[in-house]
């Protein structure tokens, strides 16, 4: 963790960007253990991958969005705006990802169902 934090420090130059990026990491996961257990699951060794995955996706999404946030900041907006830019950007991006993936997902669950 220590040598996450140090490279995290080095690429963005402050300690409060790294903070917004591992601020995710303890918001994320007792959602998950929530949610695991709210629908009848155990904490399996699959669980326990699917964790490690979140973690990485949740640092590697919230990266980007402090990387565009930086950039909206230097070169177009400042304050509320810049914020409101970047998660719109981000929004849009991460939507149709989902949507292509939830197509991709319904096409295989109604394969394996037999259903037309």
């Amino acid at each position: 963790m220590t040598v996450l934090l140090a490279i995290l420090v080095l690429e963005f130059g402050s300690f409060r960007s790294t903070s917004i990026v591992l601020f995710v990491i303890p918001v994320g996961v007792p959602v998950g253990v929530v949610i695991l257990f709210l629908s009848g699951n155990s904490l399996s060794f699959t669980a326990v991958i699917g964790f490690i995955a979140l973690i990485g996706i949740e640092i590697k999404n919230s990266i980007l969005l402090v990387r565009w946030l930086d950039f909206v900041h230097v070169h177009r907006a400042t304050g509320h705006p810049g914020a409101v830019q970047t998660a719109a950007a981000r929004f849009e991006k991460r939507s149709m990802n989902t949507g292509a993936s939830q197509c991709g997902t319904l096409r295989a669950e109604m394969k394996v169902n037999n259903t037309p």
